[in-house]
C-alpha cells in the first residue's frame, strides 16, 4: 500500500502543498498535463481564472477521450456480432 506524502506543486506564480499517494512517475505525468493546460492561459492575469480555464481544458480532453473510447467499444463489442 502506498503511503501518503506531501509534495509541492507550482502552477503559475503560486506553489501548493498537496498530499498524494502517487508515485513520482505518475505525479510528474499528471503535473505535466496540468502545466500544459495551464500554460495555454499564461496571458491571464487572474490565477483563479487560469486554474478554472485549465480545469475546463482538462475536463474537455477527458470527455473527448472517454467519448472516443466508448464509441470505439461499441463498434468492436461482441454484441455487434450477434446482430448479424
Amino acid at each position: 500500500m502506498n503511503r501518503t506524502r506531501n509534495v509541492m506543486i507550482t502552477l503559475g506564480k503560486k506553489t501548493y502543498s498537496v498530499e498524494t499517494v502517487l508515485d513520482d512517475s505518475t505525479l510528474n505525468r499528471v503535473i505535466g498535463n496540468i502545466q500544459e493546460s495551464f500554460s495555454d492561459e499564461s496571458d491571464v492575469e487572474d490565477q483563479e481564472k487560469s486554474l478554472l480555464l485549465a480545469c475546463l481544458d482538462l475536463s474537455y480532453r477527458l470527455d473527448a477521450f472517454l467519448s472516443e473510447k466508448t464509441s470505439h467499444a461499441r463498434i468492436t463489442s461482441p454484441e455487434r456480432d450477434k446482430l448479424k
